[in-house]
């Protein structure tokens, strides 16, 4: 997860984007898992869910 965190914080760093978008397009991500049978998550998360889950890696 580390090396997810880095590259997250460097896109952060030359592209201007947050946190906050990056938990939305975990959101998303998640709702689209929602209709893959193979999925690991088979649920959906929403922005609340994922910003409440506990952090592994800054931003992440």
């Amino acid at each position: 997860m580390d090396i997810y965190g880095h590259w997250a914080r460097a896109h952060m760093r030359d592209f201007g984007s947050t946190q906050i978008q990056l938990v939305h397009i975990a959101s998303k991500n998640h709702w689209h898992s929602t209709m893959n049978p193979l999925c690991q998550f088979q649920r959906p998360f929403t922005v609340e869910e994922v910003l409440a889950a506990r952090p592994l890696a800054y931003p992440l």
